[in-house]
């Protein structure tokens, strides 16, 4: 039978941070270097990888003209190119970031805009698809959203701040439930705790080891399951 396994992945320190930050505006390239700042080898290959926007000058320069919704792409397939080719590219692939950013417009929506945590679970998942990949582990799924994710969080009231931890709790009550009971016990104004209580032990067991994989990877030790979302 097939199962949900989310693994640990070991995501880029100083991209967590910008990820996970509630900027309510765009941040400006002083608050990005600060994050940054104090690995000089991430910021040189940063400068490296990003001279082509800053007309030879420095990694502020670069920023200022890409933006920050660009540059937290470009960033992003850089530490893709090393995971996938094993060392960094002096140049940024946006080939490599599309699906994150198909991922991230289709629940734009449903996310507090200040936040790039939608981002974040799409590079998380990305990572962990390969990683399940490379096991050759017929047992475990891909780690896809179809569309009756989409269904299932239509059916929310507001924007969420951490949208990834409801995406993940939705996966996985669809998957344990089925479509048409988590549907029926939303639309019957159940809670997530009362509808957690209707899958198996087991599948309790999976689930909080699953959502515990993803809370260490992007090191949020505030776990929680059903506070709000």
């Amino acid at each position: 039978m097939s199962r949900i396994k989310l693994p640990y992945i070991s995501l880029p320190h100083e991209f967590l941070i910008l990820m996970k930050a509630n900027f309510s505006t765009a941040p400006t390239a002083t608050s990005i270097i600060e994050v940054i700042k104090d690995n000089r080898a991430i910021y040189k290959i940063f400068e490296m990888s990003l001279a082509e926007f800053s007309d030879g000058q420095n990694l502020e320069k670069a920023i200022n003209v890409l933006g920050w919704s660009n540059f937290k792409e470009r960033i992003a397939s850089i530490f893709l190119h090393k995971e996938i080719y094993g060392d960094y590219s002096f140049k940024t692939h946006m080939h490599l970031i599309e699906e994150i950013k198909v991922f991230e417009t289709r629940f734009r929506d449903h996310s507090v805009t200040s936040f790039s945590r939608l981002f974040l679970l799409g590079f998380y998942l990305k990572l962990a698809n390969m990683e399940l990949l490379l096991l050759e582990d017929t047992a475990h799924i891909d780690l896809q959203f179809g569309s009756d994710i989409d269904t299932i969080i239509n059916l929310s009231q507001g924007r969420s701040e951490k949208i990834d931890w409801l995406l993940l709790i939705v996966f996985h009550l669809n998957f344990f439930l089925g479509h048409e009971q988590l549907s029926h016990c939303l639309k019957q104004g159940l809670s997530f705790e009362q509808i957690y209580h209707l899958v198996s032990p087991n599948d309790q067991l999976i689930m909080s080891q699953n959502l515990l994989a993803y809370g260490a990877s992007i090191k949020e030790t505030d776990f929680f399951l059903f506070e709000k979302v």
